[in-house]
């Protein structure tokens, strides 16, 4: 989880006439944000690296608020842009579903994502879209992209679903800087965005002393707030000793499903199963000791969403148990080399059994007529004796 203790309490809040949805964000997670996109611009000389990640807070009817955020691992197979492979998929699958479990965490939710662009323009791609709603479905949910550019400076914008579900891709309602300034210029096109201030009667954006001393006090408590929020360890703890990190993996095209062999409960237990549902639950795969403690099992798929969830016996206790999920490109493109390979020799060997079950049949007939051979001399030799 990023954070930052500085300027706790500032926010810029978003709201467009538009749009019933309003946004609260910190402006210290949004410093942390400039901080680590232009981190992502000099790792590479032209352009960069983009740059994603994970948007927590507290939704209040149609008041979002932004309150931290934690980064979302990319491997950049396809390059700089950020479009993540089946492993960083899973990744955000599980960041998402540790935060549902985490003490730390579970008190905030997924409000939405981010991502920078170093691409001319501010706009959501198809990727981004795509990623959007397959991990961020709800309605509330929203999206931030930034734009690092040189001359301009880094600007963000803020993405939302319509009622019907549309996306404005092309742009967003506003943009506002993005390197810590509090002076925000407005986009052309309609919307506000401000800093919250408070306000008096007597003079309009300045706090008289009494207010001044809450307000002091109320800065406080948010730092406070902000500190316990922000001090969040980005990496992971140690699981505990009977966690299963069960994961799934692909290798071209077949699913390898593992788990911790080391774990407590695993190398106690006398059975698990597996309920696997790939479009549909499937027979549940039950497992002896020996093969649980093995750690994985292989597993063709049938569609592109599958998820596989693991129960392993303990004894006097409920059984241990951890799902995971794997997305990926549909079969008949991923293997349609191997599918077109296999058909073939599918299709061989079915020849061939054919050829074996008529050789078969033939020799089945001639031992036949050889047997009627046999009794028919037999017969006449009888016959002779006598």
């Amino acid at each position: 989880m990023q954070g930052s203790d500085h300027r706790a309490g500032d926010v810029l809040l978003w709201s467009v006439a538009e749009h019933p949805l309003e946004i609260e964000c910190q402006w210290a997670v949004l410093d942390e944000i400039f901080e680590t996109v232009e981190e992502g611009v000099r790792r590479l000389s032209r352009g960069g690296v983009e740059v994603g990640g994970v948007l927590f807070g507290r939704r209040d009817a149609d008041l979002i608020r932004v309150l931290a955020w934690s980064p979302i691992a990319c491997d950049h197979t396809r390059g700089a842009a950020f479009v993540l492979s089946n492993d960083d998929r899973q990744g955000l699958l599980l960041l998402l579903e540790q935060a549902q479990i985490d003490p730390r965490l579970r008190v905030l939710d997924p409000v939405g994502w981010f991502v920078s662009h170093t691409r001319p323009g501010l706009r959501m791609t198809e990727d981004d879209i795509d990623l959007f709603n397959r991990f961020f479905p709800e309605p509330w949910q929203v999206t931030l992209v930034v734009h690092p550019r040189r001359d301009k400076g880094t600007r963000g914008g803020f993405f939302v679903r319509e009622k019907d579900g549309r996306i404005q891709s092309s742009a967003p309602y506003g943009e506002f800087p993005m390197e810590g300034s509090r002076a925000l210029a407005v986009s052309p096109r309609p919307g506000l965005l401000a800093p919250r201030r408070e306000k008096t009667g007597d003079s309009p954006g300045i706090p008289d002393s009494g207010r001044l001393t809450r307000l002091a006090w109320v800065a406080v408590a948010l730092l406070v707030c902000a500190l316990a929020l922000y001090a969040i360890p980005k990496f992971r703890q140690p699981a505990p000793p009977d966690a299963l990190q069960l994961r799934i993996v692909d290798v071209k095209g077949q699913l390898r499903v593992e788990w911790d062999r080391a774990s407590r409960a695993v190398q106690r237990t006398d059975s698990a199963t597996l309920f696997i549902d790939d479009g549909g639950m499937l027979p549940p795969v039950h497992l002896d000791g020996d093969a649980a403690r093995r750690g994985s099992v292989t597993y063709a798929r049938l569609s592109e969403d599958v998820i596989v969830r693991l129960e392993v016996n303990r004894e006097n206790l409920p059984p241990l148990r951890e799902q995971a999920r794997y997305v990926g490109p549909p079969l008949a493109k991923y293997e349609s080399r191997e599918l077109r390979e296999t058909r073939e020799h599918t299709r061989k060997l079915d020849a061939q059994a054919a050829e074996i079950r008529s050789r078969i049949a033939e020799e089945t007939g001639r031992a036949k007529e050889l047997n009627q051979e046999i009794r028919k001399a037999g017969r006449k030799e009888g016959r002779k004796r006598k």
